[in-house]
């Protein structure tokens, strides 16, 4: 599901780079929050971008013009359509994704875990967005009793 993810991510690029909109030279992970505000806005109809522009903070390298440049585009009805099913398709993923993550930990809390712990931090060795809802190495580790990814 995760490759699904992915790939519906590309279909919003593709769709955001035939109108022409740079927004992926000022924001380097459009799938955080900043990047999502922005797509989501010109899914929803809001297409000047000077209004965009509103969602720049300081967290963004580039400066309020520079970005303000980056999402004026030619916002044709078909490429509109498609972003908004390619960002459709890409929330059905992500809820199918944290579902599989629930029914997950509903499963493996089931097991015996035990009173260890790790020794290592997970979220230090794993990005924030590729984490998931719960320490799966944990779990697998009080289950186990090895460090599985240690072997």
């Amino acid at each position: 599901m995760t490759k699904q993810k992915v790939q519906h991510m590309q279909h919003v690029g593709k769709a955001l780079q035939l109108m022409n909109v740079k927004i992926q030279n000022v924001i380097s992970d459009i799938e955080g929050k900043l990047g999502m505000k922005v797509i989501r806005a010109i899914a929803a109809g809001e297409h000047s971008s000077v209004e965009l522009a509103k969602l720049h903070n300081k967290t963004l390298k580039a400066t309020k013009e520079e970005f303000t440049l980056s999402l004026e585009g030619n916002f044709r009805k078909a490429h509109l359509f498609s972003l908004q099913q390619a960002l459709s398709a890409y929330d059905f993923v992500l809820k199918q994704i944290n579902e599989c993550e629930t029914e997950i930990e509903q499963i493996l809390h089931k097991w015996d875990t035990g009173e260890i712990v790790a020794k290592e931090d997970w979220q230090s060795r794993v990005k924030k967005k590729q984490r998931g809802r719960m320490n799966i190495h944990l779990i697998l580790l009080l289950i186990s009793k090895i460090l599985l990814g240690s072997i």
